[in-house]
């Protein structure tokens, strides 16, 4: 899952474009969605959000994937205004996981964590946190290979045949893999010992291009939504 991210937000035609500007435009989308009960205002995100999508041709199998996965925690967690039957709640909740969603998608798509890296390491204060976290990135990868084995291994031994085998099997994997960090973690120390790893990363420079579409988006979310608010 990480690396299909990575992969794609790398090859992104968006990628050039500074990712604060991308950022502020989510973020803008996510905290009006979420002031904001309009169902036009809804559909004025959802237009321009789709609209992001085509025309920076992300890949569209996989944001749909992404962003069901996403609405249907949204869902489950509105099912206690659906008993109370409060079914408009509901639905908004429904509205908003589903925008939110597609805004978050659009971010991590178009958004390699390499870039964002490259702009907080010029701020000194903030360097120690991006090391960790460039860190933390290729031990995650690790761990997701290793997850990856061995679920095809017990799918090909039957531990997912039924529901109480699944259960059983998943435990397992868990704690196996819970059990594997640390000698993972272990492995990787020596291995950057042995090569005199300093603690410092090396961050290669990203050069942006300029792009207006989003500080046009940006101004005319903020306008539209704004007219929205006066209207209701």
């Amino acid at each position: 899952m990480i690396k299909e991210i990575i992969l794609f937000s790398k090859n992104s035609r968006a990628r050039s474009i500074i990712p604060q500007k991308k950022f502020i435009l989510c973020i803008l989308i996510i905290v009006f969605n979420g002031c904001f009960n309009s169902f036009r205002q809804f559909l004025i995100n959802f237009v321009v959000l789709i609209f992001l999508h085509l025309k920076y041709e992300t890949p569209i199998i996989k944001v749909l994937k992404y962003v069901f996965s996403l609405t249907l925690f949204y869902i489950l967690s509105g099912i206690t205004f659906l008993i109370d039957g409060n079914f408009s709640l509901f639905y908004l909740m429904c509205y908003r996981g589903f925008i939110n969603s597609l805004s978050i998608t659009f971010f991590i798509f178009t958004t390699p964590l390499d870039d964002i890296l490259f702009i907080m390491s010029k701020n000194k204060a903030l360097i120690d946190l991006v090391d960790i976290a460039k860190l933390m990135e290729r031990f995650i990868i690790v761990l997701e290979d290793e997850l990856s084995i061995m679920i095809k291994s017990a799918k090909s031994k039957g531990g997912f045949d039924s529901n109480i085998k699944m259960i059983k099997t998943s435990a397992k994997i868990g704690a196996l893999l819970f059990k594997n960090m640390f000698f993972k973690w272990q492995e990787i120390k020596v291995s950057v010992d042995s090569r005199c790893f300093n603690g410092k990363l090396s961050y290669f420079d990203v050069s942006f291009k300029k792009s207006f579409l989003i500080e046009i988006l940006i101004v005319f979310i903020f306008i539209i939504n704004l007219i929205i608010l006066d209207c209701m």
